[in-house]
C-alpha cells in the first residue's frame, strides 16, 4: 500500500487501501469495520506514530507535532473508549503507524 499524503487540508488517500492485505484481515475480525473506518479517521488526523505509554494509554502522534491521548480520540470519532482501545491495539499490531518514540513515550506518561 502506498503512503497516504497529506498536503495542506487535502488527504491523497492511496487507492489501493482497500488492498492491503492488513486492511483485508482486519476487515474480517470482530469489529473490522469499525477497525477500519477509525483507521482512516486517524488518517485525516495526521495520524504518524502510534504506541502505547508507560502508564499504558495508547497516544496518536500527528505529522503537525500534536498528540492525542485515548480520551480525546474517543471524543474526537465519538467511539466508546473500549471500542477506540481495541482497535488501536489491533493497528499496533499491524502495524498500520510508525511504533511511538521511546522518549515520547516517556514524556506523555509524566
Amino acid at each position: 500500500m502506498r503512503q497516504y499524503k497529506i498536503k495542506g487540508d487535502i488527504l491523497y488517500f492511496p487507492t489501493d487501501f482497500f488492498d492491503d492485505p492488513r486492511v483485508k484481515i482486519v476487515s474480517e475480525m470482530p469489529g473490522g469495520d469499525t477497525i477500519v473506518y477509525l483507521w482512516i479517521r486517524l488518517m485525516f488526523l495526521g495520524g504518524k506514530a502510534l504506541g502505547m505509554t508507560e502508564d499504558g494509554e495508547y497516544v496518536l502522534t500527528c505529522k503537525d507535532g500534536t498528540v492525542y491521548n485515548e480520551e480525546e480520540l474517543c471524543a474526537i470519532t465519538k467511539r466508546k473508549p473500549q471500542t477506540v482501545r481495541y482497535a488501536l491495539s489491533v493497528l499496533v499490531r499491524f502495524g498500520a503507524y510508525e511504533p511511538l518514540p521511546a522518549d515520547l513515550s516517556e514524556e506523555v506518561s509524566s
